[in-house]
């Protein structure tokens, strides 16, 4: 005999289909016209949905744990870009076609090379965790390749005009800082925890062995991430008449109270000594008032970034015969190899501007 369709619900008589399930002692009760809808009830009771967004959220409490602050801020966007994409999906339906469409997405945006495959790292990790936690057995991610022709970025050095900018500018507000960083080659975290302890004006040299980094906007004093973050800078004579005497423990780029500098102090320092030096810019934007008409409004932005005045050091490490090697440790590199792919790059800059230049002068030969 042919077992009868829905056979394992009760009809009740009001029309609607009833299912029970015991567990844990414990009797669930689905209900519904649609006798289907019973059926899709009992699914999600017995196999719950187990949500993208619910291991992204297990895998950042884990992973961040493990990071420094810096890296934490490098992956919060792409995190928040794949959990507004497939964080409402069962984490076993997200495919490797979900993660390829962020990925183009990101590409159409013009994104560059490095912000995308930092996106499909950060889904790797995610669904690795998934894996560790039993949820799949398999990485989507695996099949998924970089899109092709992204934008490759690199932090360029400060140009010839805007280095003697930064020198004439030391009166300008907060004018150190850059001529301290474009001096020395430090890192903005190490220069902003460097105290009078760190600056040995008889040896002239400058002790780096720890770095300021930003915790939720608050700062914390940690270690370099490698070894080779601990070293001695040299004090150009350029230099030393600027730096000013500082007890032991007094900070050489403190706040108003002393204390290691706030990210929203260090931004507003920053913003000022850039509209002070004249390293801005205006950018038109179309905005509305309250009554409803628009109106174009200039906004500003920075044009010198401190990571510049590093790739500034390098130029001239460059230019003044210093080899990689050597260089590579001045600079805190953990590998001399990005070192000499910074060198490459400088070098591949300079003889284009020469090119240029010739490419001028010959142009204005008559032949």
């Amino acid at each position: 005999m042919r077992r009868r369709k829905y056979a394992d619900l009760v009809l009740l008589p009001s029309g609607i289909y009833e299912k029970s399930i015991t567990r844990d002692g414990q009797r669930h009760v689905f209900r519904s016209k649609d006798p289907e809808e019973v059926y899709r009830k009992v699914e999600l009771f017995l196999h719950p949905p187990q949500l993208f967004s619910v291991f992204a959220e297990g895998w950042e409490e884990e992973h961040f744990a493990k990071i420094g602050a810096g890296t934490q801020s490098s992956y919060r966007s792409p995190l928040r870009r794949a959990v507004a994409a497939v964080g409402d999906k069962d984490i076993r339906d997200v495919s490797a076609a979900d993660v390829n469409a962020v990925l183009l997405a990101m590409k159409d945006q013009g994104y560059s090379s490095r912000s995308v495959r930092n996106q499909k790292y950060v889904f790797s990790m995610v669904f690795d965790y998934a894996i560790r936690e039993k949820a799949i057995q398999y990485n989507p991610v695996a099949a998924v390749d970089v899109p092709r022709g992204l934008p490759r970025t690199t932090r360029e050095a400060p140009e010839d005009d805007a280095v003697d900018q930064i020198k004439a500018g030391l009166g300008c507000y907060w004018g150190l800082f850059p001529f301290f960083l474009l001096c020395t080659g430090c890192r903005k975290g190490e220069a902003l925890a460097l105290t009078g302890a760190d600056i040995d004006l008889q040896q002239m040299v400058i002790r780096v062995h720890k770095n300021l980094e930003y915790v939720s906007g608050k700062p914390r004093i940690k270690p370099p991430k490698t070894t080779a973050g601990f070293r001695e800078v040299p004090i150009l004579d350029i230099l030393r008449p600027h730096l000013p005497a500082l007890r032991p423990d007094e900070y050489l780029f403190p706040q108003e109270n002393g204390e290691p500098m706030s990210s929203k102090c260090y931004q507003r320092h920053w913003d000022h000594y850039c509209l002070d030096a004249g390293f801005v810019a205006y950018d038109p934007e179309i905005r509305v008032n309250k009554q409803g008409r628009s109106y174009v409004y200039q906004k500003r932005r920075n044009t010198l970034t401190a990571h510049q005045l590093r790739h500034g050091y390098a130029t001239i490490l460059y230019e003044a015969g210093v080899d990689a090697k050597l260089a590579s440790k001045l600079l805190g590199h953990s590998d001399v190899a990005i070192t000499q792919h910074l060198y490459t790059h400088i070098r591949n800059r300079k003889q284009a501007t020469v090119r240029d230049q010739l490419n001028s002068y010959f142009g204005s030969i008559a032949l």
